[in-house]
């Protein structure tokens, strides 16, 4: 079984990222799709502003996701927030928020519950947790 530390600031980092027109789907706002991709794009942000390095052999799982829409997000500026809430003896839990810059408004919030797996075995990995 493979044992990992997971050194992460309790504080949550933001990324900002503007939406682009591609990002849209025929009704002219984000497609639900890109959401969970603009969430994915803050859990990679927030992995490299903690330096929380993945051996090669471990691979993060999304395992479940809770979603609640505030607002249509549109082609606008946005901010992706993420912070590590709570981290089980297999699991991380995300709570992750989408802002909306121009507007001052929340969009999106959600939960997302990331399982590392270790390649070789299929198994999840067990966490050891060191905060800074």
């Amino acid at each position: 079984m493979t044992l990992l530390w997971v050194k992460a600031d309790t504080n949550p980092v933001v990324t900002e990222h503007a939406i682009r027109p591609k990002d849209l789907d025929t009704q002219g706002h984000v497609n639900n799709a890109v959401a969970l991709e603009l969430f994915e794009l803050g859990r990679s942000v927030w992995v490299k502003t903690n330096e929380t390095m993945l051996p090669e052999e471990v691979m993060p799982v999304v395992s479940r996701v809770n979603l609640s829409y505030f607002r249509e997000i549109f082609l606008e500026s946005i901010e992706i927030r993420t912070e590590l809430v709570s981290d089980k003896y297999f699991e991380l839990a995300f709570k992750q928020q989408i802002y909306s810059i121009e507007h001052e408004r929340l969009c999106l919030e959600g939960e997302v519950f990331v399982c590392l797996i270790d390649k070789n075995t299929k198994q999840p990995c067990r966490l050891k947790h060191c905060f800074s």
